[in-house]
């Protein structure tokens, strides 16, 4: 199978499989939220970016074609002309737009440490505040860094190996009330690694460029990321308080609008929703941890089902494509006669000592397979050269036909359709991977057993 093949469906998988279950938790986790799980959307958003980067249905599939050809009629991943050439084409495009996204990855962090250089350590009774509050969270104060910076107009968090929170010059009018909430807010995205979060959502996103859940996805982290550290700063504050405090300090953004930070607050729009969420939420009965995990565990076996029955839809229309596409060419089975000598007796001549072979033979293997009805039993692809051959040998049942052949490096099937003893030679024009094959298109299973010699 061509790399191309595995590239793309494996990234088609990956992007499905993610597609389904984000959208699954989505509305299970907004639906938990109502009922008092508070912050459980935003770690069903973050699971989910797990979904999008670890291709777990496309290996778990790979292995099952393998080990069950019967699951799949033995095509899975099987190329053909025409789904090479699309699989070209998508790789193509593929690689083109991980290209551009990630070019703007590099452009965005190149930006965001530009704007971070003329930084200056804070110093003095506001450090002081800030080590109290590391305290009161449990965080060390030498894990995160203070700073002031000229070039932001509101408190950010940044940084993955040294984090820090950033603070406008203009935080020095703000009363001692309004510095803590700065520092509880900020101190909390540190807590739920935010940061680490928003490079894996990008990265997803640079990826699954073409996906349109990938790019909700990323614009729901950054929001639900705020709602968390809303929820959690306000039991330590008080909802209103908090929310005076932030009004308080806010004013216009600037122009850049980096993905690798966690801003105070980005617009009144916004600042009014997570007003009026966290109102809501102050009304709600919490619920116990245990109980949230409880129902995630019932979650994820929901949403695998879901996940499990997609994929195995779009496998099946795998399958139509290649038996749409695929081109077989039948071939008529060697007949071979061989000529008889008699000798008489004592006019052998002595047996002389064997010597060393003068050829190696490159490749071969035996074969002894319970094929079932309208499956196609493959082997793993060996490399032949063109000039070459492959000589195949093989047993099936009196009764029943079955195409015993190969599979060509452009995934072209020849065979030949036989009962019984079968034997041919499979000269070849190409060089690269090949397959030997068996397919019953009987109703029943057949035993067949063989081997195969390339030369």
């Amino acid at each position: 199978m061509a790399w191309t093949i595995k590239l793309a469906f494996g990234i088609i998988l990956t992007s499905l499989t993610g597609s389904l279950v984000l959208l699954v938790w989505h509305v299970i986790g907004g639906w938990l939220e109502g009922l008092g799980y508070l912050n459980i959307q935003y770690s069903l958003l973050k699971l989910a970016v797990g979904f999008f980067l670890v291709p777990i249905c496309y290996l778990v599939f790979t292995r099952f074609a393998h080990s069950f050809p019967e699951w799949d009629g033995g095509v899975l991943f099987l190329q053909t002309p025409v789904i090479l050439w699309i699989c070209n084409i998508f790789c193509i495009l593929w690689f083109a737009g991980v290209g551009v996204f990630g070019a703007w990855y590099f452009l965005s962090l190149w930006m965001l440490h530009r704007r971070y250089r003329s930084r200056a350590v804070c110093k003095g009774p506001i450090l002081e505040e800030f080590c109290a509050v590391c305290k009161e969270l449990g965080i060390s104060p030498r894990r995160v860094g203070l700073y002031w910076s000229l070039r932001i107009d509101v408190p950010e968090f940044t940084g993955t190996i040294h984090p820090r929170v950033m603070l406008p010059t203009d935080a020095k009018k703000a009363a001692g009330r309004e510095r803590r909430i700065i520092f509880i807010h900020e101190l909390m995205h540190y807590r739920q690694k935010d940061i680490w979060v928003k490079h894996l959502i990008t990265m997803t996103l640079v990826l699954h460029f073409f996906n349109p859940v990938a790019w909700w996805l990323h614009f729901s982290i950054s929001r639900w990321s705020e709602h968390a550290c809303d929820s959690r700063a306000c039991e330590l504050v008080g909802i209103e308080p908090y929310f005076d405090g932030i009004v308080q300090m806010m004013v216009d953004m600037g122009k850049v609008k980096e993905c690798f930070i966690a801003r105070q607050v980005e617009d009144k729009h916004e600042l009014a929703e997570r007003t009026m969420r966290m109102k809501k939420y102050g009304d709600s009965k919490k619920k116990s941890p245990a109980a949230a995990a409880a129902v995630c565990a019932i979650l994820a076996a929901c949403s695998s089902v879901s996940v499990y029955a997609a994929s195995v839809g779009m496998i099946g229309q795998y399958e139509n494509l290649y038996q749409a596409t695929v081109v077989e060419v039948e071939e008529q089975m060697d007949v071979m006669e061989l000529e008889e000598f008699e000798e008489a007796p004592g006019l052998s001549p002595s047996v002389e000592e064997e010597g060393e072979l003068l050829e190696q033979i490159r490749s071969s293997a035996t074969l002894a397979w319970t094929v079932s009805g309208h499956v196609l039993k493959k082997t793993p692809e060996f490399d032949a050269k063109s000039g070459g051959s492959i000589n195949v040998m093989a047993t099936a049942p009196a009764n029943k036909y079955v195409n015993v052949g190969i599979i060509e490096p452009d995934g072209t099937k020849r065979y030949v359709r036989e009962k019984g003893d079968i034997l041919h030679k499979f000269s070849l024009d190409q060089t690269g991977k090949y397959r030997v094959f068996v397919e019953n298109k009987n109703d029943g299973a057949v035993d067949v057993e063989g081997s195969y010699i390339v030369r």
